[in-house]
């Protein structure tokens, strides 16, 4: 099958072979082929976790994460706006 490459695709194989990496454009693009196929296929599903270990993860993540000082806030209207004028 013939194909028509676009002239920066072109150099990009070009580059690949010249670096030595590749004996030619077509292992070149072979190996890109692949990695695309590998990617695009399983990629989403490699990275998608089950419910049950997205919730350890998470509490394992929570429980790593240290505690702060914070202690609570007065967010009432009457602090936010105290000294304001009246």
């Amino acid at each position: 099958m013939a194909m028509n490459i676009s002239p920066e695709n072109e150099k990009l194989l070009d580059e690949a072979v010249a670096s030595g990496q590749y004996k030619s454009q077509d292992e070149a693009l072979t190996e890109a082929l692949r990695l695309l196929r590998e990617n695009g296929n399983h990629g989403e599903a490699r990275n998608r976790l089950a419910s049950g270990e997205w919730r350890r993860k998470f509490e394992r993540h929570l429980a790593s994460t240290p505690k702060t000082a914070a202690r609570t806030v007065d967010d009432s209207r009457e602090s936010i706006y105290e000294g304001r004028g009246g």
